[in-house]
């Protein structure tokens, strides 16, 4: 095996490997969280250093360890540079207001209805309440708008379950 690394110029995969690709990984883990995707661009990025691939359990762990890290590094962009403020406003879109079982976020994830004057004045209301929280019209941009999506589509998931907890 050693001979045919020196023929062709391959080398082994390290710990230094593992550690310097987990970098690139996590970049590309904050962009997506499909596995599949992960493991073929770490497989491309060691044939192109002419790396011999490690064993498949060691190429799984370190696409799931960057993908938690870029979950994690996902989150933290979303929310880095938000005040206590916007944070207080965010969690109160998740707090039911006084004599009701409906949180406010209920209210703004509400379908429209059909166009008249009173359906409008409704759809101000919840534009006003978004504004109120004070996010910054370009916080969408630090992260892929794939990502974001999944985290929408996570997020639904989470709401119906704590709907469930609510109306019980």
């Amino acid at each position: 095996m050693l001979e045919l690394q020196a023929a062709f110029g391959y080398r082994p995969f390290t710990r230094g490997e593992y550690r310097r690709l987990r970098g690139p990984l996590t970049e590309l883990a904050v962009q997506t969280a499909k596995g599949p995707l992960l493991t073929q661009h770490l497989i491309e990025l060691l044939r192109q250093a002419q790396i011999i691939l490690p064993t498949t359990p060691v190429l799984d762990r370190l696409c799931g360890e960057a993908l938690t890290r870029g979950t994690r590094l996902l989150h933290r962009r979303l929310t880095e540079g938000l005040d206590a403020a916007r944070v207080a406003e965010l969690d109160r879109l998740l707090v039911p207001a006084e004599g009701t079982r409906t949180i406010p976020l209920t209210w703004l994830r509400q379908p429209p209805d059909e166009p008249n004057a009173k359906h409008v004045l409704e759809h101000l209301e919840r534009l006003a309440r978004l504004r109120a929280v004070g996010l910054s019209a370009d916080r969408d941009r630090m992260v892929h708008q794939g990502r974001l999506t999944q985290l929408a589509r996570e997020g639904s998931i989470f709401f119906f379950y704590l709907r469930i907890v609510y109306d019980n």
